[in-house]
């Protein structure tokens, strides 16, 4: 799955909103399950150890870096 269709999927479910401060990040591709109702913040934290991008979370929003 596409890090962009990963995170809309995470915008939806934690109601966040997410913005991508480098667009070509839209397209890191990652494999594996990612469960609804785990904590964001290890979700995210997972995300930024498999892969070249950090999130900033400002208030209900999530940059992409």
């Amino acid at each position: 799955m596409r890090l962009e269709d990963l995170m809309r999927n995470l915008a939806r479910w934690y109601d966040v909103k997410v913005e991508f401060y480098r667009e070509e990040a839209k397209d890191i591709v990652f494999t594996g399950d990612v469960k609804k109702y785990e904590d964001l913040n290890e979700v995210l934290e997972i995300i930024e150890l498999t892969s070249d991008v950090h999130f900033t979370i400002e208030g209900q929003s999530i940059i992409v870096h």
